[in-house]
């Protein structure tokens, strides 16, 4: 499990990064909430379904032993 202080600096940056699609910077437009939450949707798809499931069959593939 990881520690309290990465889950918090974790959930600040995506509230931070979240809150700035919002304002927009610079140069660059705000984004709407739908395209914000597009993109989250697919951040959290692709962490959590894609990349775990890559990450579990590499393992099975590579090291044999830690399959139970």
């Amino acid at each position: 499990m990881p520690g309290k202080a990465l889950v918090a600096a974790l959930a600040a940056g995506v509230l931070m990064e979240t809150a700035l699609t919002f304002v927009g910077l610079p140069g660059l437009l705000p984004l709407p909430w739908r395209q914000t939450l597009a993109i989250l949707a697919y951040a959290i798809f692709s962490c959590l379904v894609v990349n775990d499931a890559v990450k579990v069959a590499m393992i099975k593939w590579r090291v044999p032993t830690a399959v139970a």
